[in-house]
């Protein structure tokens, strides 16, 4: 049987028919999600990007800002003897405060997430509450601690040496822990059970099973926790510049850097008779007295262990009508933001009230307190 197709009638009109580009409608989700995206990489330029820039650009000036120095400064700044010693430090810091909290960190996910313990989510809680307290607070409860005149020091009459690098890797250690714990516990969390499964049913010991399961199932969580670790510990300020001492860090090696550039700012600001020097603020009555009209003290009589001897030093570089003139913080019920993680600190440690005369952000909050300190320094006429 033969069958005859139909003839095809082709025309030309398709082929004239005008080409339009069809948009797709952007449905108000996918205008949110682009707005959105707009706003923080606008954010991320303003705020991070161009500061960065400005910032990088300034350096390759000289400390007038007129020639351009190129690498100049980078090389000045890392060949220098000062630096050195304080990279070395840092880097040694870092690294052992990362293997010290890593490993306590691991330990403490392992117990949270594979005993039966009791209390896991208490201890899980407790251990997170580091991360609201800035890691200068921490090392002040260390010196509360372990400092010269600290409760431990007192009541056994061992003095660890928390002054230098062993008080800075302690408070790193309990500054980068809850972040390390967070990484270890989601890693440990989510590791395959089937794999378990298949090793108990092979009657693998839990010896075997740790180092065959359960140490490359959460490879990738560890080596996360020691990046953040060491980028914590080797970045942090408040903990060195608290216990640090005379154990020179990358951060702390920032401050003489810093009175340069104010030197630098001023000079470009047209005042030629601004002079800046590096110097413990207690050893001011070990220099020649120059005297000053002035003496200002923003935020930081209160952190002197030795406040009589930082306000004499002042005293005694003042013309004879010379004046003072310190910032300090009120009492801790008018400064919440460092009474409470003190105070949650303190609760949750059993630690006791800080010893009158012992520094800290409210040494000189009491009534009375700092009219007294100067008054005790020799001043008169003090208004408070």
């Amino acid at each position: 049987m033969t069958t005859t197709g139909l003839p095809t009638k082709t025309t030309s009109a398709a082929k004239n028919l005008p080409q339009k580009r069809v948009r797709q409608k952007l449905s108000s989700e996918d205008i949110l999600r682009r707005g959105l995206f707009i706003l923080i990489a606008a954010w991320l330029f303003v705020f991070l990007i161009w500061p960065l820039y400005r910032s990088l650009a300034r350096s390759m000036y000289d400390k007038a800002g007129e020639e351009f120095v190129g690498f100049a400064n980078y090389i000045k700044y890392f060949t220098t003897t000062s630096t050195e010693v304080s990279l070395r430090h840092s880097f040694n810091i870092a690294i052992v405060s990362m293997v010290i909290t890593v490993t306590l960190a691991f330990i403490f996910a392992y117990a949270i997430t594979r005993t039966t313990i009791p209390g896991r989510p208490f201890l899980h809680a407790v251990a997170r509450l580091p991360m609201f307290v800035p890691s200068l607070v921490q090392a002040l409860v260390f010196i509360y601690m372990f400092g010269n005149n600290g409760i431990f020091t007192r009541a056994t009459g061992i003095n660890i040496g928390l002054y230098g690098s062993v008080g800075i890797v302690m408070s790193e250690v309990f500054y980068a822990f809850p972040h390390a714990l967070i990484i270890l516990v989601a890693a440990l969390s989510m590791a395959d059970a089937r794999l378990y499964e298949a090793a108990q049913s092979l009657r693998a010991s839990s010896a075997r099973i740790f180092f065959s399961v359960t140490l490359p199932s959460v490879r990738y969580g560890l080596m996360s926790a020691a990046f953040v670790v060491f980028t914590l510990a080797i970045t942090d300020f408040g903990a060195p510049k608290v216990v640090g001492g005379d154990y020179d860090v990358l951060a702390t090696d920032i401050s003489p850097n810093i009175l340069e550039f104010a030197n630098s700012a001023a000079k470009l600001a047209g005042f030629n008779n601004v002079r800046t020097q590096v110097l413990d603020g207690e050893s001011l009555t070990e220099l020649e007295a120059d005297p000053f009209d002035a003496v200002i003290s923003r935020v930081g009589l209160i952190y002197f262990p030795d406040q009589q001897k930082a306000l004499q030093g002042m005293k005694h570089q003042l013309r004879s009508d010379g004046k003072v003139a310190a910032m300090v913080y009120s009492t801790a019920e008018r400064n919440p933001f460092f009474s409470i993680p003190v105070s949650i600190i303190r609760r949750r440690a059993n630690l006791p009230a800080p010893l009158p005369g012992q520094p800290g952000p409210f040494s000189l909050g009491g009534e009375g307190s700092l009219g007294k300190a100067f008054a005790d320094a020799g001043f008169r006429n003090i208004e408070v």
